[in-house]
């Protein structure tokens, strides 16, 4: 028995001698740290009429390591002359060996990370960092540049529609508004919400909060002018209108706010479902579906074959409706047709907060 306990522990012990052995290997040594290239261009002016043009593409040489390993990269950017004393993000953690950089995002990453003057020439510099694992960083060279900066829209967090001083309803942001050189900015400073406005509330203007970009103080925002184009009233923005945005009558209203164009479009909806497995399964006629202001959900029960549908208001598909692009239970502008399957349903469409929901549920016996 004795024996047989020796053997058992010589044998642990060569297998810990082996694994301890197996995780030995060649240090870690970087051959060559990686390289920023000078860009094609390094003077530009920017402004909002080029804003989403990537006008900068930075690239470099990757870093080389003794042993084949991930190697991830974070490009920095701070005031020239500054030694890089307080570096700003640009992307991190990305294996590519070059970034595009838009005019809108170039301009904010100055204006409001780096705190630079708006409207003046300033000069910035770029390097490059790579990374393996929980390693010291490899720094680059450093590359330099010199821009225009510009004011560009007034974009808050949020925008919330008054009337007079009562919070009527607070519009969704339709983006992550963080200066991201991958977002593409016609989808910044985008507001959308659906309101049902009372007979007191006919008359409203909009209260932005305080400014995502250059830290503005907040701004009242009502109409200076307005143009209607089929169901679609397009209201011109500006903080110094008197006119209100009136609408015409009690309902369900869609508010979509762009604010690189400073305009507001309103339309009124009342919302319904259409589709080949829906009556009268053939694309031609929407059912209505009924609207509960407590609940602020529209819903219909209706007879199903196997087949698809989509939400659409007013008997129309054009300026809107909506689909489901990743059947995920979420709305999307002309999305995929929803299947639906033979029975009897009940159907609900949720546009109280963004993203918009739906669901189909068997309709209760």
């Amino acid at each position: 028995m004795k024996n047989n306990l020796i053997i058992v522990v010589l044998v642990a012990l060569f297998f810990v001698y082996s694994c301890d052995k197996k995780e030995l290997g060649p240090t870690l040594e970087l051959i060559n740290a990686p390289v920023l290239l000078e860009p094609e261009n390094t003077t530009f002016t920017l402004s909002n009429d080029i804003a989403k043009d990537t006008i900068l593409t930075l690239k470099w040489q990757k870093a080389v390591y003794n042993v084949p390993t991930e190697i991830t990269y974070d490009v920095e950017m701070a005031e020239a002359g500054t030694n890089f004393a307080n570096p700003i993000a640009i992307v991190s953690g990305i294996s590519d060996d070059s970034v595009g950089i838009t005019a809108f995002t170039l301009n904010k990453f100055m204006t409001v990370d780096l705190q630079l003057a708006v409207g003046e020439e300033c000069q910035v510099e770029f390097r490059v960092n790579s990374f393996v694992g929980e390693s010291d960083a490899s720094l680059s060279n450093a590359v330099g540049i010199s821009a225009v900066t510009f004011d560009p829209p007034y974009t808050p967090l949020t925008f919330t529609i008054m009337s007079g001083d009562t919070e009527i309803k607070v519009l969704n942001l339709l983006d992550d508004f963080v200066g991201d050189a991958t977002l593409d900015v016609d989808q910044k400073g985008m507001y959308e919400g659906y309101v049902w406005l009372t007979a007191d509330n006919l008359s409203i203007t909009f209260l932005g909060g305080q400014d995502l970009v250059l830290n503005r103080d907040p701004k009242t925002l009502g109409s200076d002018s307005s143009k209607i184009v089929g169901q679609v009233t397009t209201h011109f923005l500006s903080e110094t209108a008197v006119d209100p945005i009136t609408v015409d009558s009690v309902g369900y209203y869609r508010f979509k706010i762009d604010m690189n164009e400073s305009t507001v479009e309103v339309m009124g909806v009342a919302w319904g479902v259409i589709g080949s497995g829906i009556e009268p399964f053939d694309w031609s006629t929407s059912i209505v579906m009924d609207y509960s202001i407590d609940d602020d959900i529209w819903s219909v029960e209706v007879t199903t074959h196997d087949g698809e549908f989509k939400f659409r208001p007013n008997q129309t598909w054009d300026p809107l409706n909506y689909g489901d692009q990743n059947n995920d239970g979420t709305l999307n502008e002309y999305g995929t047709n929803i299947p639906i399957e033979a029975g009897t349903k009940f159907i609900t469409l949720k546009l109280s907060e963004f993203p918009y929901e739906f669901s189909v549920q068997n309709a209760k016996k």
